[in-house]
């Protein structure tokens, strides 16, 4: 009778713990999903479709370590594909958190020259992992997933070793696509930047490459990160602003806003709405 008890308690324990794990398991979502993430005044974003993600940028500080563990898998302790848009610390800091705690497959950037003691700590984390650093030329692609693409769109390797005087003008451009819907990222790209890039695509005939239902504001919707001549050839439908609660420089400015709302974008603000969340499938675009 003893033994008998001691199995059925056991076998009720077992039960449990699978009932249990069941129960907490995260629901598969339908799709590729966009996370951006609540970091305060910086840039960080996670595209990810069942175990695989891409990471881009990582905010000022190691708060998006509690967001990537809030939005992956339980058990994932990798991150397919790491990509910095350009040194500053509002957009590094949390990728060397992020290094030192997960397994990367890859970094993407543009190998432009920087002496942050950021930028360095970045480097050296990538050279003592034995991390494979690339810099995509204009239209190289990758493909995270299945249905699942990225277009670098700009600067490609223009800054590869070399200085620049002001760094947002170094930011990684690219677009993700999945099945027909699109978003694009501009990092910290300026009005002169966009320019020379809207205008090197227009003399290539190949405007269409900017076509998005999401675009991810430059410079966190301050009044040179953004151009009426980028969001004619975006024709978004979403405009997402990372930016910070009541920061310093007064992002995002009026100019901005006044410019995204002149082409009815739906505004999602991190600083007012947290973090934002957008679910890409064959159905279309489904903000959170």
């Amino acid at each position: 009778m003893k033994k008998l008890t001691q199995f059925v308690l056991v076998f009720l324990l077992v039960c449990g713990v699978l009932i249990f794990t069941e129960i907490s398991k995260k629901p598969e979502i339908a799709g590729s999903q966009i996370y951006f993430f609540d970091v305060g005044q910086g840039d960080a974003a996670l595209i990810q479709e069942g175990d695989q993600q891409v990471l881009i940028d990582g905010g000022p500080d190691d708060k998006v370590l509690s967001e990537l563990g809030r939005v992956m898998p339980a058990g994932d302790r990798k991150i397919e594909h790491m990509i910095l848009t350009h040194p500053h610390a509002d957009h590094i800091v949390g990728l060397n958190q992020v290094l030192e705690r997960y397994e990367v497959g890859e970094v993407i950037s543009t190998g432009v020259v920087s002496t942050s003691s950021q930028y360095l700590e970045f480097l050296n984390n990538i050279k003592t992992k034995n991390i494979p650093f690339k810099v995509p030329k204009v239209g190289d692609e990758i493909a995270p997933f299945t249905d699942g693409k990225i277009d670098f769109l700009w600067p490609g390797d223009t800054y590869l070793s070399k200085e620049i005087d002001n760094l947002n003008n170094s930011s990684l451009v690219f677009r993700f696509c999945t099945v027909m819907s699109c978003a694009i990222f501009t990092g910290d790209a300026e009005q002169d930047e966009q320019e020379d890039m809207v205008a090197y695509y227009a003399k290539e005939n190949m405007l269409s490459e900017f076509e998005s239902k999401i675009i991810k504001v430059a410079h966190h919707g301050s009044s040179n990160g953004t151009t009426d001549s980028l969001l004619q050839n975006v024709k978004a439908i979403h405009a997402v602003i990372s930016v910070g609660a009541d920061n310093q420089f007064g992002h995002p400015h009026e100019a901005a806003l006044t410019l995204l709302k002149k082409y009815g974008l739906i505004i999602h603000r991190t600083d007012q709405n947290g973090t934002v969340r957008f679910i890409l499938n064959k159905d279309g675009v489904f903000p959170e």
